[in-house]
């Protein structure tokens, strides 16, 4: 992880910044220098939040000026929570099928109809040719928000994988229209457009991505664009059993949620407790800024997203419910450690 200092300098400015800011919420001018010196001082997501404020600014009066600013900082910068996430336009695949297959694969859903719920058999995949759609991770009736889709976006790629259900349920927000292909018929389809192909394989980590950390307590509370921009920023990895993923009394090198697998924890040789699916590995170097004097390693092989602490730094200071939780989890993590060592000494 890179370790970035802010001078005194710097924090003045950011200071002088955000007061500026706030006496001026239109000017974009005042917003992206806060967002440039944001960005140099490390604080990419708060980068981006500001700058978005100076898209929605210029995008009337100076197109160009806008479009700049989305060239610098990227796509993060168009997207709201309605529309989280700008993806590729998959329609050209259209085009692979002639007018008669078409009419016949079209699927029309009246706004609040399910095209499938969360454990249904994944079967088809689809194109929205119009209308929206709302992506939902189904926790027993209690739906949180992953996505929202609209025309030229594909949904239910889990149908390119055997014996597999779908992970989400998905409602029409509006009427709309889709176009239902079978994983055969969609990978012939690529085969005439490989780049779009790429783009899918892509957006389909991301998504498994991002539906991993809504899943996690901890994460479900951020906004879904604040979710979007977490998972683009983070990676997949994975531990082999028994190793050792962090030394005693050194730093995380990120911050890792475990997606499987078993993390066992020691001080010096005696086992004192362990972290399981869901939990997260390096809380305490983000409320404490102390290294952990516990040592982790694999019980079992362990895949993990990993995050950068200063990403996970930014969100606490967008969202304070999100920072709470981070507190809240870090606090009962020490906890349940001490406890189960003071039991272990008895």
């Amino acid at each position: 992880m890179e370790v970035r200092t802010i001078t005194e300098g710097q924090k003045s400015s950011l200071c002088k910044l955000k007061e500026l800011c706030a006496m001026h919420p239109n000017d974009p001018v005042f917003r992206t220098q806060l967002a440039n010196l944001f960005l140099d001082t490390g604080h990419e997501i708060r980068a981006v939040l500001e700058v978005r404020k100076a898209y929605r600014l210029l995008l009337q009066e100076n197109p160009a000026d806008a479009e700049a600013l989305v060239e610098q900082y990227g796509e993060d910068v168009k997207s709201t929570p309605t529309q989280p996430f700008i993806g590729e336009n998959y329609s050209p695949l259209r085009k692979s099928f002639g007018r008669m297959k078409i009419k016949m694969r079209t699927v029309r859903l009246r706004q609040n109809a399910t095209l499938f719920r969360k454990g249904d058999v994944a079967d088809n995949i689809y194109l929205i040719l119009d209308g929206e759609i709302a992506v939902s991770d189904d926790n027993h009736g209690n739906l949180s928000l992953l996505n929202h889709l609209h025309p030229g976006s594909l949904l239910g790629e889990g149908a390119l994988f055997e014996a597999s259900v779908r992970n989400a349920t998905v409602v029409a927000i509006e009427n709309t229209t889709l176009l239902r292909m079978s994983p055969k018929e969609l990978k012939q389809a690529f085969l005439k457009h490989p780049s779009l192909n790429m783009q899918f394989s892509k957006e389909s980590l991301l998504r498994r991505r991002v539906s991993d950390l809504t899943m996690t307590s901890i994460f479900s509370c951020l906004p879904t664009d604040l979710r979007f921009m977490l998972a683009k920023r983070a990676w997949n990895t994975s531990h082999p059993a028994g190793h050792t993923i962090k030394y005693a009394h050194k730093y995380m090198s990120s911050v890792q949620l475990i997606l499987q697998g078993e993390v066992h924890l020691y001080e010096d040789d005696s086992y004192c407790g362990s972290i399981q699916k869901g939990g997260i590995l390096g809380l305490h170097k983000i409320v404490d800024g102390k290294a952990s004097r516990l040592r982790y390693a694999a019980k079992s092989e362990c895949n993990v997203i990993c995050m950068d602490f200063m990403v996970i730094d930014d969100l606490m200071g967008v969202s304070s419910q999100f920072k709470t939780r981070i507190r809240d989890a870090a606090v009962g993590f020490s906890a349940q450690v001490s406890r189960t060592m003071s039991l272990q000494e008895k």
